[in-house]
């Protein structure tokens, strides 16, 4: 695994990483809110063994990522294409976690000649029309940033430089939130130390991204998930405490080709002990 930028066209940065197999089949990988290029499936040897190049992609604000104002969703695929052409990448999958998963569904729709499939796990729906359909904490923040987005923008530029010195004890208040299946895998050493790294790194110039995150999908997308016509593959964990199963469902019924496959006794974070059946189903 490395680190390295890309310089698109518009002079800006994206941070990114490479994990797995440096000739293998390409996979982009979206982080959820917040998130940087640290997070990842932990296992790299399935990687490997899948013989798959993933590659974690930082949006504008996190990490080594060039902050864009005024970003919308459907500016992240022409940034996602630039990449794969310095790249080299011709045709590609996409996994988009939790809030990752509708810049996935905004690239299967700009570009869907150059996507295989994707794989939404965990994945947040469209909830422009009621910010509240996910759990307290989250709706709060979607309802402000959508109808005060000055308000979410501001607390979070005065919040971010504080944010890092607190890393270990956020996500110790987060963990008491969290269903039985989510403690059990964020409790992991290997998950726990890559998640502390991962929150550190995505905050590292500031809380940009994630403020623009969650005033971008507090918003409408700009398209129906009707009109995608790239292989959908659905993860949702049945025990999910921050994005509701019903979510899961709705989207399971909107798109014309999509395959659901709902996890009992799943969490939010089912990509980490998933990882295995998500890209079989991705690589078929």
């Amino acid at each position: 695994m490395n680190n390295a930028l890309i310089k698109l066209r518009d002079g800006r940065d994206i941070g990114f990483r490479h994990y797995g197999k440096p000739h293998g089949k390409p996979v982009f990988f979206f982080h959820g809110i917040p998130g940087s290029r640290f997070q990842h499936p932990p296992d790299i040897d399935l990687l490997k063994t899948a013989d798959i190049r993933l590659i974690t992609l930082e949006r504008p604000g996190y990490g080594l990522s060039t902050d864009m104002p005024g970003r919308t969703l459907n500016d992240w695929p022409q940034d996602v294409l630039d990449v794969a052409q310095v790249l080299d990448i011709e045709r590609f999958a996409i996994i988009g976690i939790s809030g990752g998963g509708p810049y996935a569904l905004a690239c299967a729709h700009a570009y869907p000649q150059r996507l295989s499939a994707i794989a939404l796990v965990s994945s947040l729906g469209d909830i422009s029309g009621n910010p509240m359909d996910v759990n307290l904490t989250a709706g709060c923040a979607f309802s402000a940033a959508k109808y005060a987005p000055w308000l979410v923008r501001g607390a979070l530029s005065l919040m971010g430089p504080m944010l890092s010195f607190y890393v270990e004890g956020i996500l110790e208040n987060f963990l008491l939130s969290l269903p039985k299946a989510d403690k059990e895998v964020l409790n992991r050493p290997d998950i726990r130390s890559m998640m502390m790294a991962d929150l550190s790194e995505s905050i590292r110039g500031g809380a940009n991204g994630y403020a623009q995150d969650i005033e971008i999908l507090s918003q409408p997308w700009g398209f129906s998930p009707k009109d995608i016509k790239v292989p959908v593959l659905l993860w949702h964990g049945l025990e999910d405490s921050i994005v509701p199963p019903q979510m899961a469902r709705d989207l399971i019924k909107t798109f014309p080709n999509c395959q659901g496959h709902m996890i009992d006794n799943g969490g939010h974070f089912i990509v980490f002990n998933h990882t295995k059946e998500i890209l079989k189903s991705l690589m078929q």
